[in-house]
């Protein structure tokens, strides 16, 4: 099944405050440092919201196992920047895997902005636009702004294999 493909000319809030709308959860945990955009759209959601903080003596890298063990019972929304914003840090397409894979046991709804994501050295290492083949509890969000150096155009997209939310 090819994941289906939303095109919805918006500004980067624009993306992330639909799908928070849409998606309206409860308890969010945010992989961070990243923007702070993503706690002020939740903000308007009434969502409760905890960072889970990627720590510099461990070189901005995710202890996936440590991760899984904060999101297990707790959450029913997950925001991921990959790459991330300002770390720079990338998570692999395997970890990826692994942390989708868990939050859809759990009924977590994944939301990963992969804005950055065409300055990686090799995207598909990272990009986990092949799991929307696999799982329909994510959703990737794109812009072309920011690669392209034309942040006048301010035209996002969305990535999900869940026909039925789209």
């Amino acid at each position: 099944r090819i994941p289906s493909l939303q095109v919805r000319r918006s500004t980067g809030t624009g993306r992330r405050k639909l799908l928070i709308q849409e998606r309206n959860p409860k308890h969010t945990l945010i992989l961070g440092p990243t923007y702070s955009e993503y706690s002020r759209e939740l903000s308007f959601s009434g969502s409760t919201q905890e960072y889970y903080h990627l720590r510099e003596e461990d070189n901005f890298v995710l202890d996936v196992d440590d991760f899984c063990r904060t999101l297990d019972g707790k959450y029913d929304f997950l925001i991921l920047c990959n790459p991330n914003n300002p770390t720079s840090s990338a998570i692999s397409i395997n970890d990826l895997r692994r942390i989708v894979s868990f939050c859809n046991e759990r009924n977590i709804f994944v939301m990963i902005d992969e804005t950055y994501v065409e300055f990686a050295p090799d995207i598909n290492e990272i990009t986990a636009v092949s799991l929307t083949r696999e799982f329909t509890n994510l959703m990737i969000l794109r812009g072309v702004s920011k690669f392209y150096a034309a942040p006048g155009m301010r035209l996002g997209y969305g990535i999900t294999g869940n026909l039925e939310f789209l």
